[in-house]
């Protein structure tokens, strides 16, 4: 097929581990993205290796419960300091690929009581502008995605299952994290 062909592609499910920032005004900072044959193996390096999932599971399955269920909580996240805090799936209802961030900091800290809002001033490479659905964890209740890079133009806030995004569907440049709840009701 040539290149303007619609073409089947296959699902790839990838991991970015955000990093803690230079500042107080700049938290967090995109890291690396690695991808992985399914969606049990980014959850497994996302908790580095303390969750463990069936390999058939399918991305749409992965909420809080399910992750509680499998021993991720507030302990193990902050022993790996490694807080899941959402997935990013490139068509409606959950499906397609997925892109799972993790962040230096959840969005809230039940021990401290401190809050975050944790940035990513960009997409990866191959993430900018496919993003149509969105689940957030780790006590981020909502997300913020951008129009443009550095949380710049137009805006959209959702809460922490957002099976479609409107008008900002496939048009996500970048994207932040917060505790402000919005919308949906969070198991957490």
């Amino acid at each position: 097929m040539d290149s303007t062909s619609t073409e089947l592609q296959a699902e790839r499910h990838c991991l970015v581990r955000m990093e803690q920032g230079d500042t107080a005004a700049a938290p967090s900072k995109v890291g690396p993205m690695t991808c992985y044959r399914n969606i049990a193996e980014v959850i497994s390096a996302a908790t580095r290796g303390r969750v463990v999932l069936p390999a058939t599971t399918k991305a749409g399955e992965i909420n809080e419960k399910m992750l509680r269920a499998a021993g991720y909580d507030d302990n193990t996240a902050a022993a790996t300091g490694s807080y899941l805090i959402g997935i990013d799936y490139t068509e409606p209802n959950f499906g397609g690929s997925s892109l799972t961030w993790t962040g230096p900091v959840p969005c809230y800290d039940r021990y401290t009581g401190a809050t975050y809002t944790v940035y990513a001033d960009s997409m990866p490479a191959g993430w900018d502008n496919v993003i149509s659905s969105a689940e957030t964890f780790q006590y981020c209740r909502s997300t913020t995605l951008y129009d443009y890079t550095y949380q710049g133009g137009m805006s959209m806030v959702t809460g922490c299952s957002s099976p479609s995004l409107s008008w900002v569907d496939n048009r996500a440049s970048s994207q932040s994290w917060s505790r402000d709840s919005y919308g949906t009701s969070c198991w957490f």
